[in-house]
């Protein structure tokens, strides 16, 4: 797991992120909704969870635990799904 400071991508763009990791990593887990509307993931093997929630704080997202990993389970490269609460 890491994040995008971790591995220094905090100046890269979506689009650019996107490539970037795509390769990299399997998932990447956003609180960015409109991600998924801006980018064209058809062509990519990493796969997009998008949180929805009122706020990343634990208490928000608590409820939302295990439709998260569910989600996990089943979601395939490329595919962007959508949890929220």
């Amino acid at each position: 797991m890491s994040t995008v400071q971790d591995e220094g991508w905090t100046s890269i763009q979506n689009g650019a992120l996107l490539a970037a990791a795509d390769g990299h990593f399997d998932l990447i887990i956003t609180f960015d909704s409109n991600l998924e509307y801006q980018q064209d993931l058809t062509d990519k093997s990493i796969s997009v969870l998008v949180i929805r929630s009122r706020s990343n704080a634990y208490r928000s997202l608590a409820p939302l635990f295990p439709s998260i990993l569910e989600a996990l389970e089943t979601i395939e490269p490329g595919q962007v799904v959508r949890v929220s609460g």
